[in-house]
Order: structure tokens, then C-alpha cells, then sequence
């Protein structure tokens, strides 16, 4: 597991003193990420300062577009091809697994809801080592 750590010297509050030594903190350093759930496309791509060579990520191929381009504040703006974010996934991690698991989802129980859970279950089969 990832972790960076910091240290605290003071931190004053209306009432009390503390002294915080050597915390563990839940962000993530910048390329050094093992295995990433990419629930979606382009916002898997938006978190490439995380991803290495040693990276693994199960992609969902789903698009969900953002919601000035639904809502049609932003007409001219294209979504990416998803080819040509698997090719600069590629080129900056380790290994890529990518389905469109909403599909797979609608496909096999008549929602695609489940899409998500979907991509967890892959880790977790295929990962589990990761948790």
C-alpha cells in the first residue's frame, strides 16, 4: 500500500495543544499507485501523474460525460477517443484490463448499474494480493 507521511510540529487550537508526529496519510504520491480502478474514461486519464510501470488498471470503456457538455453549456467540446486514451494509458503503465463493464452489466442482470462492482470483482479475483 501506497502511503506518504508527513510530519505536523504544531497545531493550535482555541483550547488545546497538539503534537502530531509521523502521520500516515491516505494521498497517494505521484507515481506510485499499484493497482487503479478507472470507473470511467477520461476520469481515469485525469489521474496520470499517479500511474507507473508498475501500475495495473481495470478500465471501464463506459463514457459519461461531463455535465456542461450534457446540459449543452459546452457544445463544441468533444469527448476523447477511447482509443487514444488506452494508448497514453499504455504508454505510461504497467498493464491495462478494459471492458465496458456497464455493458457487460446490462448484458447479464438487465441493468447497468452494476458496472462498477464489476470492475471491483476483477480486482478482487484477479488482485486480491492488492487488499
Amino acid at each position: 500500500m501506497a502511503t506518504s507521511r508527513y510530519f505536523i510540529e504544531e497545531m493550535d487550537n482555541i483550547d488545546q495543544k497538539y503534537k502530531l508526529e509521523d502521520l500516515i496519510s491516505p494521498k497517494i504520491p505521484i507515481n506510485d499507485v499499484d493497482l487503479l480502478l478507472g470507473l470511467e474514461p477520461l476520469e481515469t486519464i485525469r489521474h496520470l501523474k499517479y500511474i507507473s510501470k508498475k501500475t495495473i488498471i481495470i478500465l471501464n470503456l463506459h463514457k459519461k460525460y461531463p455535465k456542461n457538455v450534457i446540459i449543452g453549456s459546452e457544445k463544441d467540446k468533444k469527448y476523447p477517443l477511447i482509443k487514444n486514451i488506452i494508448e497514453i494509458l499504455n504508454q505510461n503503465a504497467g498493464k491495462i484490463i478494459s471492458f465496458n463493464f456497464n455493458q457487460i452489466s446490462l448484458d447479464e442482470l438487465d441493468s447497468p448499474l452494476y458496472g462498477n462492482i464489476i470492475n471491483l470483482g476483477v480486482a478482487v479475483r484477479y488482485y486480491a494480493h492488492f487488499f
